[in-house]
């Protein structure tokens, strides 16, 4: 599973830029990250955007726990 925040994502116009996969589907994801797992994440072949609040502020599973509720959220929407 590729996640969106890691190595191989680019930036571009104040936002990440890179894809998201899963269950064997290729999503182009685009997305502002913020402290704590804060997070605004961008589908466009879904029509989806969905923001994200948290407090995992310096915690090493911050932008993790973030990823696993998008996935969870586009798994539902697919």
């Amino acid at each position: 599973m590729n996640l969106p925040h890691q190595k191989n994502a680019g930036y571009g116009y104040q936002w990440w830029c890179n894809s998201l996969d899963l269950e064997g589907r290729t999503f182009d994801c685009y997305f502002a990250s913020g402290n704590g797992g804060n997070k605004i994440y961008v589908i466009p072949s879904l029509d989806m955007v969905v923001a994200m609040a948290s407090s995992a502020y310096r915690k090493p599973y911050m932008h993790l726990r973030s990823f696993e509720a998008l996935r969870q959220i586009v798994f539902a929407a697919i």
